[in-house]
């Protein structure tokens, strides 16, 4: 629901600027102006642009699957009002990069030499395509790029800086402009073989082809280029070309993807660089890796020979394809004309004017003393850093031992500590349970001894009428009954009081003049016990705390 209101303001922009298209391309026409024809284009780009932005690019912009040759297109397609409807792949607009952001570009991936490679180098040899599509930029005729309105390529050099960020250590500032524009101008070239491989048919009359001019092309532009194909110089040249490329046997099976991309993927694949011969072996296979034809194959043959004996050429990814003026490539084919590199691709020059100066890679053997050198000092550069191995483990080993032994130690003080603590805590719950127990104790002992005390006082009086008179003290002793008896023993009129082992009672022993002792049961330890509150106590507690003394003074 909420995306109705976008679509029909999108609709509503494609149908303005569709309307102002023809407007201005019918001025263009009656003015017969083909910078208005331009504008009108440039119109038609800015509705797709702007139904882009509002509606999204996945709905508009779609990018197509890769095709057999490696190549994904981006394809601008009306919504089909039927799912009956067919889509057609219409031609390359690349708007998905021309609908940037200002404050957004794209890094363009190149070795060394200045070559795009990568996704985004095949990106920018596509979106850079697009400019021979636009009159006001990339214009048909001139024929020769040099003859081309120097406005033109600023204009179009400003629109690659506006989108695009080539690597200053590769290509110099300087040289950046010169480099897009030469790359520029090949892709315009074969742009209008494709034009005229297409529209041109053998024995075709001139308004035959001028009829079959593309929805893109300007037609002036492209009327120009027609009388220009027609012209008998055009004519002989062309058959001279034709008899030229009748001596080429053999074609290249890369297709569009240029050799550079081929040389880059197969990079990817075995980790280094590859050099001109194997790439050789690459495109002028099929997929299935048969050579084109008997005479590719031979040469293959004497390649591999060569580089199974030692002479190859060894560099990283982004040195792009290795090559040397002695390499198993020249060897085979011949040597190099001059101003050219074959097997290398567009854009390196034996002078090294392809946008970065490296030196070519010698493919020389080298001598035996120089082998030998060079293995003495690989083996000693070899033994220096097993050396600094061995020392490195020794190091380990006695860090990690000194770690061991601190943390050892770091153990037993730890152990140490807690034992110490330990028994600290063990001491302290100790003392404190004696104190408690004491005191508890204490308090036990002033309540039985009150207890007693008061028994004592109760019997008194029964004892008086048992014909006893005097004063019963009673005296308590924890430790020892005994020695109260012996000590009190000395004295005739001191009774002996003291509780039999076998006895639960209170024995009281007294003198009785000529007739000796006489013994009177006075407590019955049991009764007197539960009597008093302290029967729960023990029996050898009892005797313990209930040895008594009683002393009678008596008148007789």
């Amino acid at each position: 629901m909420y995306a109705i209101g976008p679509f029909m303001i999108g609709i509503g922009v494609m149908c303005y600027s569709h309307r102002l298209y023809w407007i201005t391309k019918q001025a263009g026409e009656g003015q017969g102006s083909g910078l208005m024809k331009a504008n009108a284009w440039h119109h038609r780009a800015d509705a797709v642009s702007s139904v882009v932005a509002l509606i999204g690019v996945d709905d508009l912009v779609h990018e197509t699957p890769v095709s057999s040759n490696g190549r994904a297109e981006d394809v601008v397609q009306e919504t089909p009002a039927s799912s009956n409807v067919r889509k057609t792949r219409g031609t390359t607009l690349m708007t998905r990069i021309w609908s940037l952001p200002a404050n957004l570009k794209i890094e363009c991936e190149l070795n060394v030499r200045g070559q795009p490679i990568g996704e985004s180098g095949q990106t920018f040899t596509r979106w850079l395509g697009t400019f021979c599509l636009s009159h006001a930029l990339c214009p048909l005729v001139p024929v020769a790029w040099t003859r081309v309105p120097q406005k033109n390529k600023l204009d179009c050099w400003i629109e690659i800086e506006k989108r695009w960020i080539i690597d200053p250590e590769i290509i110099q500032p300087a040289n950046q402009m010169s480099w897009a524009l030469h790359l520029l101008g090949e892709l315009r070239r074969n742009r209008r073989t494709k034009l005229k491989k297409k529209c041109y048919l053998p024995n075709a009359l001139k308004e035959e082809v001028i009829g079959k001019i593309p929805r893109w092309a300007d037609e002036q532009d492209y009327a120009a280029l027609v009388d220009y194909w027609f012209l008998p110089s055009t004519k002989t040249l062309i058959d001279k070309n034709k008899s030229s490329r009748g001596f080429q046997k053999d074609i290249a099976r890369s297709g569009p993807i240029s050799f550079a991309q081929t040389a880059d993927k197969m990079a990817k694949e075995s980790g280094q660089a590859v050099e001109r011969a194997t790439l050789f072996a690459k495109v002028y296979s099929t997929k299935d890796g048969a050579p084109v034809s008997t005479a590719v194959k031979e040469k293959i043959d004497k390649m591999t020979a060569i580089l199974n004996n030692g002479c190859t050429l060894h560099g990283e990814r982004r040195d792009g394809i290795l090559w040397a003026k002695d390499d198993a490539f020249a060897q085979v084919i011949g040597a190099e004309r001059s101003g050219r590199v074959r097997g290398v691709g567009f854009g390196p020059t034996p002078s090294g004017r392809s946008g970065s100066n490296l030196p070519c890679y010698t493919s020389t053997p080298l001598s035996s003393t120089e082998t030998a050198n060079r293995m003495t000092s690989l083996e000693n550069s070899h033994q220096s850093l097993r050396d600094e191995l061995a020392q490195s483990e020794q190091r380990h080993k006695e860090e990690v031992a000194e770690i061991h032994a601190k943390h050892k130690e770091e153990i037993a003080e730890a152990l140490a500590e807690a034992k110490r603590q330990s028994d600290a805590q063990h001491k302290e719950q100790l003392d404190e349970a004696k104190r408690q127990f004491d005191a508890q104790h204490r308090v036990q002992m002033e309540d039985m001894m009150s207890s007693l005390k008061a028994a004592l006082d109760h019997l008194s009086p029964d004892l008086s009428t048992l014909g006893y008179s005097g004063l019963f003290k009673v005296k308590a002793d924890k430790h020892s009954a005994r020695a109260c008896f012996q000590h009190h023993g000395s004295s005739p009129r001191t009774p002996i009081y003291e509780i039999e082992q076998a006895s639960n009672s209170l024995i009281m022993r007294y003198e009785m003049g000529s007739f000796g002792y006489g013994e009177m049961r006075l407590i019955d330890f049991s009764k007197f016990c539960c009597k008093v509150g302290i029967c729960e106590l023990p029996f050898h507690s009892r005797r313990s705390w209930w040895n008594v003394l009683v002393d009678i003074d008596s008148d007789t």
